[in-house]
């Protein structure tokens, strides 16, 4: 279960850590993989169920010819685990692990990722090689957010009075390429 989740940031992962680093890409990326987890979240059954029915050919394939599956079991006074009241195997992992752990990893993106965090991805924008791409009316238009978001009413001034940098990255750009 965990290595199927991990696989879908994994992408968002290697685009954090590359050279091109578009935070604005990534966070849109997780937005999708956020309604995909939810999607799960609202049908944890199917989840319990596919996984369930994964460790059953696993172990089958390994020779395991007893229930994989079974409950554990539930006493009055529970101190060291989770005693989560079920009347199948099935609804007991679901309440277990299924549902905390998708809700952990949905909390989690949800935070990091807000959309109240969306300016300061910007700021990204302003890293020399994504300005290289970058038209002025899209620099000057991510300056305007940074300057609203930080309240930095200079910052656009910044950035007119220097539209050469445009220029020069653009020159520049065929020798970062070679």
């Amino acid at each position: 279960m965990i290595a199927k989740y991990s696989a879908l940031l994994e992408p968002v992962v290697n685009a954090l850590q590359s050279i091109a680093l578009d935070v604005v890409k990534a966070s849109q990326h997780v937005k999708r993989i956020l309604q995909l987890l939810k999607s799960h979240r609202d049908n944890p059954e199917r989840v319990t169920d596919d996984i369930i029915k994964d460790a059953t050919v696993v172990a089958e394939k390994v020779g395991l010819e007893e229930d994989i599956t079974p409950m554990p079991r539930i006493v009055g006074k529970q101190r060291h685990r989770s005693n989560h009241p079920a009347e199948s195997p099935s609804e007991f992992w679901k309440r277990s692990l299924i549902i905390p752990y998708l809700d952990s990893v949905i909390t989690s993106l949800e935070t990091r990722f807000a959309e109240e965090n969306t300016p300061s991805f910007a700021l990204s924008k302003l890293h020399p090689a994504q300005m290289q791409t970058m038209s002025v009316e899209n620099l000057t238009e991510t300056c305007e957010t940074i300057a609203q978001f930080y309240n930095l009413p200079n910052i656009k001034l910044s950035f007119g009075s220097n539209s050469g940098i445009i220029n020069q990255t653009q020159q520049i750009k065929p020798l970062l390429i070679s």
